[in-house]
C-alpha cells in the first residue's frame, strides 16, 4: 500500500469552496507521522523514531473522532507484525477522551496517539519506517471492536453504475455519515460534496490537511497519483443498544443452520416463535455475536417462516428465517422411444422428488408401473403393429402440476423380421464380425443365431463393417434402416448378394457405408448372411433351405447425428464426497449445469465426445441428499441423477479435561459436531453457558470457589442420540492457610462484644471451652469474621478464655482476656494520696503521678469496653483521638489496680 506523509510545512493545493455544498463534515486534519505515532512501535528511520500510524489507522481514527464514539471498545487483541515484537491493545480497558483530541497536533497528545495505535492494532497494521500497511477490513473492526452499527458495510464500485455510485455516497453525506474510501492503495475519507458547477466530492486524505478538497469521485488525482476509490464503507454510525442482521435469512428446505449477527450494548435474550427453528444462543451479555440457529427438514413444498426475537427488555430486534419448501422435480428420459412393428418392451427413466402417475391414451401401449414415488424405471410395452404404416403415441408422466412426455414411434408391419435357417452343415462360415463397438468371434456352421449384441450408429455418419470369412462363400449384409421389419427397402443392403464380395474366399472383407439421412431413429436389426458358394448368391435374407454357413443377427440402435448420450445416468456417492466421471457422447457443443451448490461439474462444457467429472462435497448433515446434473446439446437434454449418503454423526469435545484453581473462574471447551446436541451436568459447583447446541460451538464453564480442602471432580456430558462426549472438570482443593486477627481480645469486667477477622480459602469452625465466651457464627467458608461476646466478670480476678479456629488442617487461637470486677476505690495497698491524674478535664494527654512503677494503663468507656491500652514509658496516655465524654483510666502496677474517672474535652 502506498503511504504518503506530508510535513505540516507542505503547502496544500488551493481549492475554492463552491457556494452549493454539503459538508465537509469533519474538522480533523490528522496525519501519520510525528506526534500522531507516539504510541506506535519504535523503528530506526521512522518519523520521530517511530513507525508511521498507517493511512488505514488514520482514516479509521478520524472516522471515530467525527462521531466522538465509542467511550471504550470491546475486548483486547495481541498480534505480532513482521519485524516487531507483539503489539497489544486493551480496547475494553481504555476510555477514549475525545474532548482532549484537537483537530491537528503540533505537540505530543497521548489521547490522539492512543486512538491511532489502537486503530492500527485493530487493523493488524504492518508497521514500517517509510509506510505502514493494512488490509480493507475496517468495516468489521468498526462493528466488532468499536461498537458501530451493523449497517456499516463494505461495497464495491464494480457493482454500481457511475450514477448509482455518486448517489450512494451523496445519500451517506446527506444523512450526516462520513464515508471510508480505499483507492490507489490508500485509505481516506469523503465527508462532503458540491453540486455546482459540477458534482464533486470533498476528500480528507489524512495528510494533515494537505490536498484536501473537491474531486471527481471517478478520477481522484492527488500528488500525481490516482486514488480513485474502488471500495468504500458506508452506513457508519454508532450502534443502538441492540441490533441484529440481516433482516431475513433464506435457507433451503434441508435440515441446516441459518447464520445471523447480534450486536448489543446490553444483556439480551433470544427466542423463536416456531419449534422448527432453534437459536443456538438464547441469551448473551454486551458483545458482538456471529451466531446461528438450527432448522429442521421442511418436508412440505411451501416455504415457512420463523421469527427470532432478540430483546434487552426495552429494545427488540427481529431476524426472519425463511425456509423454502421442497422444489418440485420431474424429468423423464429418453424423450423418444422407437419400436419395430413386432412390438416389444423398452424402458424410460423417471427422476422425481415425489409421487407420480404415468398414463397413456393409446390402447396399443401399456405402462408399468402406473404410479410410484421418487426415481423409478418405467416399462413401456407395445403390441404388434398390424398396419403397414407406422404409428405414434405418448406416455405422460405427471407430478402435481408438472408433466413430462415420452413420445413413442412404432414402425409399420411390412413383414416382421423373418427367422431364417440353414440345412446341411458344412465347413464354411463367418468367424468374426466387427462394426463400431461390436467385435464378435465365433465358430463356423452355427446356422442362424440372434447374437443379442448391440451397437449405436448415428445418422449421416460413416462406418466400416468388417468380417472374417472361412471357406468359399456367398455373403450378404443388411440393416433395416426404416425399422419396418424387412430388409427389402432401397439402401438396406450394406453388402448386396451380387456385389463385388461375391464370391469370397477365406479372408477379411471390409465395407464402408454411411447411415442414410432417411434412417428412422430407434432399434433395428442387422443381418449377416454367409452361405455355401455353390448355389449362387444369397437369394433372400429369409431363406430356410440354404446349405452350410452362418446367419447372424445384431441389434442396431440408430440415433440422430444430433444426439446426446450419457453413461452412466445415475451416480451414488459416499458422504465423504469424491469425483466420478460421466461419458458424454454427442456430435456438437454441450453444457452441464446443476442447481445444487454441493455438486460441481468439470469440465462443465465441451464439444463432441468427452468425459465430464461430477464432484460432490462432503455431506456434513445427517440427511441423505439428491441432486441432478443437466447436460444440454441444443434442444437435446439428458440428466444424471446424483445421490449422496448422509453424514456420519460427528460429536467430539476438546479439551476433554479442564483443571481450575481453587478460587474458581471461567474456562471454555469446543464442541465439534454436525448435529444438534444437549449438555448436562450433575454438578452444583459449576454451570455451563448453554444447555443445547448445534454444529461447532464454544461453551463456557463458570466455576465457583472451592472452600473444601479436597480436590473435586465432575463432568459435562454432551449427547446426541447414541453419540456422547464427556468433559471432565477438576478443581484444586482450597488452600490450608488460616489466620485470625487480632490474636487477643481485651474486655473490661462488664464484658461486651468485639470481632475477630478470619482469613482462609477453606471452610472453618470456631469453638471455645469457656462458658463466659459466646461465638457467633461458629462456622463459615472463606474469609469472614466472628462476633465474640464476653459475659460480665463478677469475680475479683482477671480471667482468660480461648477460641480455637480450624479449617481441618491448620488451627489458630484467639485469646480472650477479661478484667476482674474492680471499683474506683484505691487498692488497700495503694493510697489515694499515692497517685494523681492530671489535667482533668483533658484535651490531648493525661499524666499520671505515682510513686510506684506502672506496668500499663487502659482507657475504657462507661460500659467497660477497652478503647486504648498503653505500656507506659513516661507515665502519660494520649487521649486526643477520643470523642468528648466521660471515660475510666485503669492503672496497673504489679497486682495493684486503680481506676480514675476523667473527662475528655
Amino acid at each position: 500500500m502506498q503511504k504518503l506523509y506530508f510535513l505540516l510545512a507542505l503547502t496544500a493545493a488551493s481549492f475554492l469552496l463552491p457556494a452549493q455544498t454539503v459538508g465537509p463534515l469533519t474538522t480533523t486534519n490528522w496525519n501519520q507521522g510525528c506526534y500522531y505515532n507516539d504510541s506506535c512501535p519504535a523503528i530506526s528511520g521512522g518519523p520521530c523514531g517511530k513507525a508511521y500510524t498507517g493511512c488505514g489507522a488514520t482514516a479509521l481514527a478520524m472516522t471515530m473522532k467525527y462521531y466522538n464514539y465509542p467511550t471504550s471498545g470491546r475486548g483486547s487483541y495481541t498480534y505480532t507484525p513482521p519485524g516487531f515484537a507483539a503489539q497489544t491493545a486493551n480496547f475494553a480497558g481504555t476510555t477514549y477522551n475525545w474532548a482532549a483530541m484537537p483537530n491537528s497536533l503540533s505537540a505530543n497528545n497521548t489521547n490522539v496517539a492512543q486512538i491511532m495505535y489502537h486503530s492500527g492494532v485493530a487493523l493488524d497494521m504492518g508497521y514500517g519506517s517509510s509506510g505502514s500497511y493494512c488490509s480493507f477490513d475496517a468495516s468489521n473492526v468498526l462493528k466488532q471492536i468499536f461498537k458501530y452499527s451493523l449497517s456499516t458495510r463494505s461495497v464495491m464500485k464494480a457493482m454500481y453504475t457511475n450514477t448509482q455510485w455518486e448517489n450512494l455516497i451523496k445519500a451517506e453525506i446527506d444523512a450526516g455519515r462520513v464515508v471510508y474510501l480505499n483507492g490507489g492503495s490508500h485509505f481516506y475519507l469523503c465527508d462532503g460534496y458540491q453540486t455546482s458547477p459540477t458534482l464533486k466530492f470533498h476528500i480528507n486524505f489524512g495528510w494533515g490537511g494537505s490536498y484536501n478538497g473537491y474531486y471527481d469521485i471517478h478520477n481522484v488525482i492527488a500528488a500525481s497519483t490516482n486514488f480513485t476509490p474502488g471500495n468504500i464503507i458506508v452506513g457508519i454510525k454508532p450502534m443502538a443498544n441492540l441490533e441484529a442482521s440481516p433482516d431475513t435469512v433464506t435457507i433451503t428446505n434441508g435440515a441446516q443452520n441459518a447464520y445471523y449477527i447480534i450486536n448489543s450494548l446490553t444483556n439480551w435474550t433470544a427466542s423463536s416463535n416456531q419449534t422448527w427453528f432453534t437459536p443456538l444462543l438464547l441469551s448473551g451479555t454486551p458483545n458482538y455475536y456471529s451466531t446461528t440457529g438450527a432448522a429442521t427438514l421442511n418436508n412440505s413444498y411451501s416455504p415457512r417462516y420463523a421469527t427470532v426475537t432478540i430483546t434487552d427488555g426495552t429494545l427488540t430486534a427481529n431476524v426472519v428465517i425463511k425456509q423454502n419448501g421442497i422444489a418440485p422435480m420431474l424429468y423423464t428420459s429418453p424423450s423418444l422411444l422407437t419400436y419395430s412393428s413386432s412390438g416389444s418392451m423398452q424402458t424410460a427413466s423417471i427422476s422425481c422428488d415425489s409421487n407420480w402417475v404415468a398414463t397413456t391414451a393409446d390402447t396399443w401401449i401399456s405402462v408399468s408401473p402406473l404410479s410410484g414415488s421418487g426415481n423409478a424405471t418405467l416399462n413401456i410395452t407395445l403390441t404388434a403393429n398390424p398396419s403397414s404404416s407406422s404409428r405414434t403415441g405418448t406416455v405422460i408422466v405427471t407430478r402435481g402440476n408438472l408433466s413430462s412426455t415420452i413420445n413413442v414411434l412404432q414402425a409399420g408391419n411390412g413383414s416382421f423380421w423373418c427367422t431364417p435357417s440353414m440345412t446341411t452343415p458344412n465347413t464354411i462360415g463367418v468367424t468374426n464380425v466387427t462394426l463400431n463397438t461390436i467385435n464378435r468371434n465365433s465358430g463356423i456352421d452355427e446356422g442362424y443365431i440372434n447374437t443379442g449384441l448391440s451397437t449405436t450408429l448415428k445418422i449421416d455418419t460413416g462406418y466400416t463393417f468388417t468380417t472374417t470369412i472361412s471357406g468359399f462363400v456367398a455373403p450378404a449384409v443388411w440393416i433395416d434402416w426404416n425399422i419396418d421389419g424387412d430388409f427389402n427397402d432401397p439402401g438396406e443392403a450394406i453388402v448386396a448378394p451380387a456385389s463385388s464380395w461375391y464370391p469370397s474366399n477365406s479372408g477379411i472383407k471390409s465395407q464402408v457405408f454411411t447411415v442414410p439421412a432417411t434412417a428412422t431413429e430407434g432399434t433395428t436389426r442387422m443381418r449377416v448372411y454367409i452361405k455355401k458358394f455353390g448355389t449362387g448368391p444369397v437369394s433372400s435374407p429369409c431363406n430356410l433351405t440354404d446349405a452350410g454357413g452362418d446367419i447372424e443377427d445384431y441389434t442396431i440402435v440408430v440415433i440422430s447425428h444430433k444426439h446426446l448420450t450419457l453413461t452412466p445416468t445415475a451416480l451414488v456417492y459416499t458422504n465423504t464426497g469424491n469425483t466420478q466421471n460421466v461419458s458424454v457422447d454427442t456430435d456438437s457443443n454441450w453444457v452441464a449445469t446443476t442447481a445444487q451448490t454441493w455438486i460441481s461439474v468439470s469440465p462443465n462444457a465441451g464439444s463432441g465426445n468427452g468425459t465430464s467429472g461430477i464432484t460432490t462435497t462432503a455431506n456434513t448433515i445427517t440427511v441423505a441428499r439428491t441432486g441432478l446434473v443437466t447436460y444440454t446439446r441444443g434442444s437435446y437434454t439428458k440428466f444424471v441423477s446424483v445421490s449422496q449418503d448422509a453424514a456420519d454423526t460427528i460429536l467430539s469435545a476438546a479439551p476433554l479435561t479442564i483443571n481450575l484453581i481453587s478460587t474458581g473462574g471461567v474456562q471454555s471447551f469446543d464442541v465439534t459436531s454436525n448435529v444438534s446436541y444437549s449438555l448436562s451436568t450433575a454438578a452444583t459447583w459449576f454451570t455451563v453457558s448453554n444447555s443445547t447446541g448445534t454444529g461447532d460451538f464454544t461453551f463456557s464453564i463458570i466455576v465457583s470457589g472451592n472452600s473444601l480442602l479436597t480436590t473435586r471432580t465432575d463432568s459435562v456430558v454432551i449427547v446426541s442420540g447414541t453419540k456422547r462426549a464427556v468433559v471432565i472438570i477438576t478443581q484444586d482443593a482450597a488452600s490450608a492457610a488460616l489466620t485470625a486477627s487480632p490474636d487477643t481480645l481485651f474486655y473490661g469486667s462488664n464484658g461486651g462484644n468485639q470481632s475477630a477477622t478470619i482469613n482462609t480459602a477453606a471452610g472453618w469452625t470456631a469453638s471455645t471451652g469457656d462458658a463466659w465466651v459466646i461465638i457467633t457464627p461458629n462456622s463459615g467458608s472463606g474469609n469472614g469474621s466472628i462476633n465474640v461476646e464476653a459475659d460480665t466478670n463478677a469475680t475479683g480476678s482477671q480471667r482468660f478464655g480461648y477460641i480455637s479456629i480450624t479449617n481441618g488442617i491448620t488451627t489458630v487461637s484467639v485469646v480472650v482476656k477479661q478484667d476482674a470486677n474492680i471499683t474506683t476505690q484505691i487498692n488497700a495497698s495503694m493510697a489515694e494520696s499515692e497517685i494523681s491524674v492530671y489535667p482533668n478535664p483533658v484535651s490531648e494527654t493525661i499524666f499520671i503521678a505515682v510513686k510506684e512503677k506502672i506496668d500499663f494503663a487502659e482507657v475504657t468507656d462507661l460500659q467497660g469496653k477497652i478503647l486504648r491500652k498503653e505500656y507506659l514509658q513516661n507515665n502519660s496516655v494520649s487521649v486526643k483521638e477520643l470523642e468528648s465524654g466521660i471515660y475510666f483510666l485503669r492503672i496497673y502496677a504489679g497486682d495493684k489496680v486503680l481506676v480514675k474517672k476523667f473527662v475528655k474535652d
